[in-house]
């Protein structure tokens, strides 16, 4: 019997797939249905169950057997929704009501539904099976396509395109024919309009229903396409936040996006624990030295800003940090002028290295930098410890503004050479004009119209070289993510020797600087995340045994290519920050495209 079950079934699936029948009744059959050790290669989603029209074309597509697309023009309608059926032994939701207004002020909300058959069952089965339970007559139930974990369902909407602009009365008589609702004309795309399926039926049905009567020109059952900015993130507000580009973060968080055990101190104002941007990733050893108890206190709207650029969660709410991923530790004060306030940042720093801070950042510091006769022996005596102690020894990295007087870096930015003292940019490459400059400056980040968190759930844009100082503590977070058991000056020297140089500035050797030439104005250059978490990984990308036909990229620290044929039609592009290592066999045909480029 069984063998004779898996031929039966083997048949069905060839005629299924050659004529692109439903296979609905046939597969419900109590043969298949016996014997599902049959079926355990996905049984019915190995076929096309579906078809669509394409320029004349029939198109075969394979539905996802337990994901459904529910719909309705009033939202309560659809929550109160029961989808009863007694050949489903669960249904629950998969993702939540959405909604959105389409052509002419027509509301549409739908939600994705995961069901469950009893036994196995075809999609047009489960759907037709749901329907006949339910008593709203104003719900849509539609098959959804692509992946698990990239669904593309279809909705009850479809376009049609009409052969003629006064075939309107066509595409009237057919909507009423098919019971089809007629949407509106699409703007600005001649001939083609948006209908609505009968709840009977699904778009893609009663699209492919109206092109088989031959009256138009052209249909489109209007799959749901999770359309995207090509960044590397689908943050609402990411396409603002230049200067995560600038640091050429895509690239890097194709490595890491950090890690929960690197831990970044955050000695500010105060971090806004309860920002959406901070859910996942807010320490619980969070501290304010000016009460000296937990949690931290936000004082004003700096800290929450800073934090936010190092580590502001990926969730699609509004922004991304550059280690997302990493763990914040709020440590606050008020940063107001008092008796004592040195002694309280020294214990915020002390604080930090007790409590297992690997990075901590400090965007503040005394404006008048350039008068060097004053310190703060416990101040001092506090980033030393950090620097020399913290990480158990290998050291923790201590991040300073360099400070925005236009003049020499802040204090006490300036007294310790281990320190990493970071000046702003802006968007052009140019050092910010109040940027502060001179021998303690190590590099340089985005400092201008720097987009992040405030209190209160909102976002805004500030200056300064207290913004670019956590472009370079999120990267130092994002190296000891890939590679903990560096040292202190392990981290700081990656971050130095990978920068970028800045055209329009003049960078040469200096007996004080180790990594590489230094610009005054630009330190070693801008920091670069990508190049920065390469180095610290070690990471070679071998690209070998391909045949390039069309245009594709390789990215990597170190990139080694062996047995290449980029073909006419081809364009292989290589990003690389150390070296390209090209080993024979490695062919370019007539037509075809290498690019090399750091």
């Amino acid at each position: 019997m069984r063998n004779l079950t898996q031929l039966f079934y083997s048949v069905v699936l060839l005629l299924c797939v050659s004529s692109m029948i439903s296979c609905s009744d046939v597969l419900e059959g109590g043969l298949i249905a016996e014997d599902t050790s049959a079926t355990t290669t996905r049984g019915l989603g190995n076929f096309s169950d579906y078809y669509y029209w394409y320029k004349g074309e029939k198109i075969g597509v394979s539905s996802l057997r337990n994901l459904f697309y529910i719909s309705s023009s009033d939202s309560l309608s659809l929550a109160s929704a029961k989808f009863n059926s007694s050949l489903t032994s669960s249904i629950e939701t998969q993702q939540d009501i959405q909604g959105a207004t389409l052509l002419n002020r027509k509301k549409s909300y739908w939600k994705i539904i995961k069901i469950k058959p009893k036994r196995i069952m075809a999609t047009a089965s489960v759907i037709n099976s749901i329907k006949a339970g339910m008593k709203s007559k104003d719900i849509h139930i539609s098959p959804v396509f692509g992946t698990e974990q990239h669904i593309r369902p279809t909705s009850e909407y479809f376009y049609v395109k009409l052969k003629a602009s006064q075939d309107y009365s066509v595409l009237q008589n057919t909507a009423k024919e098919l019971a089809a609702e007629i949407v509106g004309e699409v703007p600005f795309v001649p001939n083609w309009y948006m209908l609505r399926a009968p709840t009977s039926s699904c778009g893609l049905e009663t699209s492919n229903k109206f092109y088989e009567t031959s009256r138009f020109e052209e249909v489109d059952p209007a799959f749901v396409f999770d359309f995207r900015t090509n960044s590397c993130n689908s943050e609402p507000d990411f396409g603002r936040q230049w200067g995560l580009d600038k640091i050429n973060i895509c690239s890097a968080w194709n490595i890491t996006k950090g890690s929960p055990k690197v831990t970044v101190a955050v000695l500010d104002q105060g971090i806004d624990q309860g920002h959406q941007e901070f859910r996942s990733n807010f320490s619980s050893l969070s501290y304010d030295v000016i009460n000296r108890r937990k949690p931290s206190v936000v004082y004003g709207n700096h800290g929450t800003h800073v934090g936010g650029i190092i580590g502001a969660n990926l969730n699609n709410i509004q922004i991304a940090g550059v280690a997302p991923q990493s763990t914040l530790l709020s440590i606050s004060h008020s940063l107001r002028v008092y008796p004592g306030v040195s002694g309280e940042l020294a214990s915020g720093i002390g604080y930090a290295q007790m409590n297992g801070a690997d990075v901590i950042n400090c965007s503040w510091g005394d404006h008048a930098g350039g008068y060097r006769e004053l310190h703060s022996a416990i101040l001092e005596n506090a980033i030393n410890s950090a620097l020399i102690n913290g990480r158990k020894g290998k050291g923790m990295i201590v991040v300073f503004a360099a400070g925005n007087m236009e003049t020499y870096p802040d204090y006490p930015a300036n007294t310790n050479p281990d320190i990493l003292v970071v000046g702003a940019m802006d968007r052009y490459n140019r050092r910010a004009y109040f940027s502060s400059y001179g021998s303690p400056l190590d590099i340089v980040a985005p400092g201008v119209d720097i987009l992040s968190t405030l209190p209160g759930n909102k976002v805004g844009s500030m200056d300064g070289t207290s913004m670019a100082a956590p472009h370079v503590s999120g990267v130092a977070a994002l190296i000891l993510s890939v590679n903990p058991e560096l040292t202190r000056k392990e981290v700081v020297d990656i971050i130095e020797k990978t920068s970028q140089k800045v055209s329009g500035y003049s960078f040469s050797n200096n007996p004080n600087r180790k990594n590489g030439t230094w610009n005054g104005e630009m330190g070693y250059g801008v920091c670069d995340a990508f190049a920065a978490v390469s180095a610290a990984q070690g990471n070679t990308v071998y690209f070998e045994n391909k045949r390039v036909t069309s245009q594709q990229s390789v990215t990597g620290w170190r990139i080694q290519a062996k047995n290449i044929t980029v073909t006419r039609t081809g364009f292989l592009k290589f990003v690389f920050n150390k070296e390209v290592v090209i080993h024979a066999p490695f062919l370019v045909e007539k037509g075809g495209l290498l690019e090399i480029t750091r």
